[in-house]
């Protein structure tokens, strides 16, 4: 697959996210008239939250690594040239995001025929799930119980990978195209204890 000429730095196939909140009502296993009082309050007030979130990966740009170029600049970095017919994605995995064996050095003093953000970095995966408990003390005076989750299923989003492909001498770098960081956090979870009055 060749990849395109360039992209926009911000371009991004898909966003989408879903968030929703949804007041339940717990049925009680038992029915007991002793404390009907108390089971009321028990299964009332129950509010579920979750936010899904996806997005495919960000455009990145792939480097020599050095300035080949040689054009002694603080702003931009020279690309190498593009093997056409190679498959950049093959054997794609976070140890080689993409395969540097398909970008060759350009000659000395002139820049790469690669496009600026030609290739993509991993998507991006979030689930995060709450439980919320509101409980009516008096008439002025109630209390409120949340249980958040963020990434509840504890799914890894991976940066984007090293971008340099050669050394100064012209060989490729072991860490080229190698993922080493991730974005976000692992599963995280908290409690919180709110009285409204």
């Amino acid at each position: 697959m060749d990849p395109p000429l360039s992209r926009i730095r911000t371009t991004r196939r898909s966003i989408p996210v879903v968030a929703a909140t949804i007041s339940v009502t717990i049925s009680p296993l038992i029915s007991c008239t002793c404390c009907r009082s108390t089971a009321t309050d028990s299964k009332e007030g129950w509010q579920l939250t979750g936010v899904q979130a996806w997005h495919t990966g960000v455009p990145f740009t792939v480097i020599d690594g050095f300035d080949r170029a040689l054009l002694q600049n603080n702003f931009d970095s020279e690309r190498p040239n593009y093997v056409a017919g190679c498959n950049v994605y093959a054997n794609q995995n976070v140890h080689q995001w993409f395969n540097p064996n398909c970008f060759q050095l350009q000659q000395v003093g002139t820049v790469g025929n690669l496009g600026r953000d030609a290739l993509t970095a991993p998507g991006y995966v979030d689930t995060d799930f709450g439980v919320l408990k509101a409980t009516k003390i008096t008439e002025g005076i109630s209390t409120q119980f949340r249980a958040e989750l963020f990434n509840i299923f504890n799914h890894p989003n991976f940066s984007t990978p090293s971008l340099g492909v050669f050394s100064s001498a012209g060989t490729v770098l072991p860490t080229a195209g190698a993922i080493t960081a991730i974005i976000g956090n692992a599963r995280q979870v908290q409690f919180a204890l709110k009285i409204l009055f």
